[in-house]
C-alpha cells in the first residue's frame, strides 16, 4: 500500500549498495531511500541547502545506475507527494484536512494532479500548519529549489526551454534554474509565470534562497 511506499531492496542496480550502507534497513515509508541518499548516516538538516543532488554523489559511493535509480526515485515521489511521500502523508494529513481538503483523494486513491494541488495548497498555507507538517513541507521546497526536476509544476511548464537553452546543463545545484534566469528574455510565457509563481513560495524563507544563506549562515538558525 502507499503508506510503505519505498525503493525496492532488489533493484539490481543498487544491490550492492543497499548490502553495503543499508543492510539492516526494513524496506517500506521511504527508509531505504533515505537510507540510500545519506549512505546509513543520520539525515542531514532539513534546513540545509548543502544536500548533494543524488547525481552528485557518486564521489561518496553509490554508482552511477545506482544514482539513477535513486534519482528517478526521488522525481517519482515528487510527482505523487501523497502516494509516496511517507512523511507529507503522515505528518501533514491532519493539515491537509483541515486546510486543503478538496484537493484530498476519494475513498479509491489517486495518483498525479490532485496530488501535486494537494502540495501546493500545503505550502502556500504553510504558516498555518503544525511544525512537524512544516518542517516537512520546508524539506519539500529545498529539494524543488537545488534540482528543478523535483518542483514537477515548474519542470513541466519549463521542459521545453530547458531543452531549448539548458540541453548541457546538469541538474542539481540550482543549475537548471540559473540556466533559465540567464535565458529569462527568452522564455516562452508559461514558463516565465511557473518560474515567478515558483520564486513567489521560496520568498518567503530565507533558508530557501541559497545566496541570503551563504552571506547569513552564521545567523540563520
Amino acid at each position: 500500500g502507499p503508506i510503505e511506499a519505498d525503493m525496492d531492496p532488489f533493484t539490481p542496480p543498487c544491490r550492492t549498495a543497499i548490502a553495503k550502507f543499508c543492510p539492516d534497513v526494513e524496506p517500506g515509508r521511504n527508509r531505504v531511500f533515505h537510507c540510500l541518499v545519506t549512505h546509513g548516516r543520520a539525515p542531514l538538516p532539513r534546513a540545509s541547502l548543502n544536500v548533494p543532488s543524488v547525481s552528485e554523489m557518486q564521489a561518496e559511493g553509490l554508482e552511477e545506475e545506482c544514482r539513477d535509480a535513486v534519482d528517478a526515485y526521488r522525481m517519482e515521489m515528487a510527482m505523487h507527494p501523497l502516494t509516496m511521500n511517507f512523511a507529507l502523508r503522515n505528518l501533514c494529513a491532519a493539515d491537509a484536512r483541515r486546510l486543503c481538503s478538496q484537493h484530498l483523494p476519494g475513498p479509491e486513491g489517486t495518483r498525479g494532479g490532485n496530488e501535486l494541488a494537494l502540495k501546493t495548497c500545503l505550502i502556500d498555507r504553510k504558516a498555518k500548519v503544525a511544525t512537524q507538517c512544516l518542517h516537512t513541507l520546508l524539506s519539500i521546497q529545498i529539494a524543488g529549489a537545488q534540482d528543478l526536476r523535483l518542483e514537477p509544476v515548474t519542470y513541466a511548464a519549463c521542459q521545453k526551454n530547458i531543452a531549448t537553452f539548458c540541453n548541457s546543463t546538469r541538474p542539481g545545484r540550482m543549475r537548471l534554474r540559473h540556466c533559465l534566469y540567464r535565458a529569462r528574455a527568452k522564455l516562452d510565457q508559461g514558463c516565465q509565470d511557473a518560474l515567478f509563481n515558483s520564486e513567489a513560495r521560496r520568498a518567503d524563507d530565507v533558508r530557501l534562497n541559497p545566496a541570503v544563506q551563504r552571506a547569513c549562515s552564521g545567523d540563520i538558525p
